[in-house]
Formats: structure tokens, C-alpha cells, sequence
């Protein structure tokens, strides 16, 4: 059965495809990683809601899962690299934007299409030292089959 884990998987195989065509590095969720001074790099995070009953009746109905990935963009302030982080902002719209439908086949043979509803950012965050980081909120809902 589907489930909320092939979201994640549509969600970081999307994400891959963004790295490896830019050459981007990517500090994986639960892969410890040491960045490499001076170079930008993308910290994923997958923040679900619960999921919410879609049909009432049937003998199968739907759960419409929600939630946001969040991008954080991170670069090194001694870069003073501003224009680097906004030209990473608008490359990741190109794969996360609003409207784009991202399909993920599971180890069962079930698709999960997700849904990308909005793609936004906070402002630039200079507070630390060391890095610059730009959050960037991609918000995303997919309904599964349950039963």
C-alpha cells in the first residue's frame, strides 16, 4: 500500500534530479554531513501534517496527506554570496513549483502523484556568522487510496 513514505521518496528523488543536473550539494535528512567551506549547499526537511479522511463511503476512500518540504539554502557568509542564494532560490522554483506534479512508483507498483501548492521563501537570514541561509517553504498534498 502507499503511504506517507513514497511522498517523501517523490519529494527527495526531485530533489536529487535538482543536485545532480546543477551540481548542488545536499545535507540529507539523517546522513550525518560536514559542509565544504565556501560551497552552497541545500538542507532538506519533510514536515507532514496528519492525514485527513477525503471520501466517507465506498469500499475504498482516500487520505489526503499534506505538508511542507522546507530548502533551506545555505551558503558562507565570508562568500558575501547574496546573488548566488537568490539564483538557487528561482532554480529550485524551476523544479518545485507551484502546479508541479511529481509521480513516485513504489516497490509494489503503486504511483503516488503529489501535488506542489506553493513555493515560498522567508527573508534572508544573515544572523549567523558563518552562514547565510534562505528558507524556501514548498507546500505539497497528495491523496492515497486506503482499504
Amino acid at each position: 500500500m502507499a503511504s506517507k513514505n513514497d511522498i517523501h521518496r517523490a519529494l527527495r528523488s526531485q530533489l536529487n534530479t535538482y543536485s545532480t543536473e546543477n551540481g548542488i550539494a545536499i545535507a540529507w535528512e539523517g546522513i550525518s554531513y560536514a559542509p565544504t567551506e565556501g560551497v552552497l549547499y541545500v538542507e532538506p526537511y519533510f514536515l507532514p501534517a496528519s492525514p485527513r479522511q477525503v471520501e466517507l463511503t465506498g469500499p475504498t476512500t482516500r487520505d489526503r496527506f499534506t505538508g511542507i518540504y522546507q530548502l533551506t539554502i545555505m551558503d558562507w557568509q565570508s562568500k558575501n554570496n547574496i546573488e548566488g542564494i537568490e539564483d538557487q532560490y528561482d532554480l529550485l522554483q524551476t523544479y518545485f513549483g507551484r502546479g508541479t506534479a511529481l509521480t513516485y512508483t513504489n516497490g509494489s507498483g503503486e504511483e503516488v502523484t503529489v501535488e506542489l501548492l506553493r513555493y515560498g521563501s522567508a527573508e534572508l537570514d544573515k544572523s549567523d556568522d558563518v552562514m547565510l541561509s534562505l528558507p524556501v517553504s514548498v507546500e505539497w498534498r497528495s491523496d492515497i487510496w486506503v482499504g
